[in-house]
């Protein structure tokens, strides 16, 4: 039953439809003593409510019974819509929890639990929990349906006192009258309440803690470590040797301990393990074109800032580096400010990359900042990361296209794409490498930086914002496709990242979207794609060849084969 005034909902379970008219009059008896008067009651014309019963108790309290017209449920739209809402919602909470689906009856009843504390489209000033009480409704509460939960055990005959206090159960709602939970007890299929429970997951996350660490007894060399054992047997000896410090990154060291460090056999990248699609700039091989259609040769540049110094090259490097840095500066990337007490800055490095052509000629030099990401902290520095690209197959396909179609194709880089994306985060990063200012100061980022966890991801929302805002359709099939459409003519933008391939059927449609582009970032114009995403593209009139020769030569040549 829904209030039509406020949406509150309420919901009853009947085993057989003949107590529809005396739960119906039970609850309008209900909202009597609780002084809502009730002016009108929309039903529709089923068996189950168009009884003498319900007509009668209607007339002798002045309530006006509506019905809807017969096989039209549309005419009670409100009171169905909120029956397959709630149909919905615990539907899909017993798949999530995956609890037994004779549950259905406590997970409606959560759904409508919800649905009452949420707000809704039809009336967004207020939720119908507050509309109905006039109350301002408290969700510290609320946990999902299914969530794992701790319950105290009590009420035993008889209490051992080796065995576990409490028991594994199930949440399966809130009770309003006792404020307590339900729970679903599996062992005995039965739905119980209880105030003495402890939910299994986190509230919030904290802060890291200290770590204790042990001063080392006088007798033994500063080079003798304890082994385990024996750091744990001193821990219960006293608290007089024990020095606690604050954990914290090494700041001013040239040594990172988070750096994969040489030892015995092959080292994994570990701050690659949860990462499948790393930033391209420290991917090395896997790095992507740029300014021009350019290749990268493994082991052919400078793996850090030392590296870069000692190299003959260096006046070029730090050129290029200067160059970064101005961007950065001009697009408002940071802030320098005053180090918080309580914050942890992320670190940064210089990522070097000599830019070549697909003959493998050298074209320019390229140095880029990238943040640390891997440092990063889940739910602190970053909350979401996933970023799309274009699919190869998607590329391949409308390479075909353009060779059947003859189409127009354009090759467009914008400079520095990740650099326009907001930061809806406090990122705290320590000063550029190698251009400290001298000042204990530290950057908060306004802008995403490359290698942040969420860089992607933030050029990816800014881009397909705008590209939507010049009327560009995304497809679903692939959201890093776009196409704008004029009668029979189209042309499609394809991204990865920060290239993108025109296809039009027509110069001026490439021109408009070459235009729409440029009208919202800088961009750098390669012309006829000659390479993408590690393909060479080869084009005469009627054919349109794809290779990866180049690359294959270079792995070729680093393992001893060229």
């Amino acid at each position: 039953m829904v209030n039509d005034a406020t949406c509150h909902t309420m919901v009853e379970f009947l085993k057989n439809k003949s107590k529809a008219v005396q739960k119906v009059i039970e609850y309008m008896t209900h909202l009597k003593t609780w002084n809502k008067m009730l002016h009108a009651i929309q039903m529709d014309r089923g068996s189950e409510f168009v009884k003498d019963e319900l007509i009668s108790w209607c007339d002798a309290n002045g309530i006006e019974l509506q019905l809807t017209a017969p096989y039209l449920p549309s005419q009670n739209g409100v009171a169905e819509w909120m029956n397959r809402t709630l149909v919905e919602l615990a539907r899909a909470m017993l798949t999530d929890s995956k609890l037994p689906l004779f549950l259905w009856e406590p997970a409606v009843v959560h759904a409508t639990y919800l649905q009452n504390l949420s707000y809704t489209s039809a009336k967004p000033a207020a939720t119908p929990y507050q509309g109905w009480t006039e109350k301002k409704p408290n969700v510290s509460h609320l946990h999902e349906f299914g969530t794992p939960i701790w319950v105290l055990l009590q009420g035993q005959s008889i209490q051992k006192k080796m065995l576990p206090k409490s028991q594994h159960r199930a949440y399966v709602g809130y009770d309003d009258g006792s404020k307590a939970i339900k729970y679903y007890n599996a062992a005995t299929k039965n739905i119980l309440l209880s105030r003495n429970f402890c939910f299994l997951t986190l509230s919030e996350l904290t802060p890291p803690e200290d770590i204790i660490i042990e001063n080392p007894p006088e007798d033994q060399g500063e080079n003798s470590p304890l082994c385990e054992g024996e750091a744990d047997s001193s821990t219960h000896s006293g608290a007089k040797n024990q020095t606690t410090i604050p954990q914290k990154r090494a700041a001013e060291s040239n040594i990172d301990p988070r750096e994969p460090q040489r030892m015995r056999g092959i080292l994994l990248d570990y701050k690659y393990l949860n990462d499948p699609f790393p930033n391209k700039e420290e991917a090395g091989i896997a790095s992507v074109a740029k300014e021009e259609a350019f290749t990268v040769l493994p082991d052919d540049d400078c793996r850090n800032l030392s590296e870069a110094k000692a190299s003959p090259e260096w006046l070029d490097w730090e050129r290029t580096m200067q160059i970064e840095l101005d961007q950065l500066k001009c697009m408002g990337t940071w802030r320098l400010i005053e180090k918080p007490l309580d914050v942890v800055p992320i670190g940064n490095k210089w990522v070097y990359v000599k830019k070549r052509n697909k003959e493998g000629q050298l074209i320019k030099y390229k140095a880029r900042l990238v943040a640390k990401g891997y440092a990063q902290r889940p739910g602190y520095d970053y909350l979401e990361t996933h970023s799309p690209v274009v699919r190869l197959k998607s590329i391949r396909a409308l390479l075909a296209i353009a060779a059947t179609r003859k189409l127009y194709m354009y090759q467009i880089d914008i400079k520095g794409a990740y650099l326009n994306g907001i930061l809806k985060e406090h990122v705290y990063m320590w000063q550029q490498e190698g251009f400290e200012d001298g000042t204990r100061h530290i950057c908060l980022l306004v802008k995403s930086l490359y290698s942040l966890k969420q860089a992607g991801q933030e050029w990816n929302i800014e881009m397909d914002t705008k590209m939507r805002t010049q009327g560009y359709m995304r497809l679903q099939s692939d959201h890093c496709v776009y196409i704008y459409r004029v009668s029979e003519d189209f042309v499609i933008i394809t991204v990865w990242v920060d290239d993108m391939l025109l296809f039009a059927t027509t110069i001026e449609l490439k021109d408009k979207a070459k235009a729409d582009i440029e009208a919202e970032w800088e961009i750098t114009d390669l012309g006829k794609p000659s390479k993408i995403v590690g393909i060479e593209i080869t084009r005469t009139p009627d054919v349109i060849a794809i290779s990866s020769s180049k690359y294959i030569e270079s792995i070729l040549i680093k393992e001893g084969l060229g």
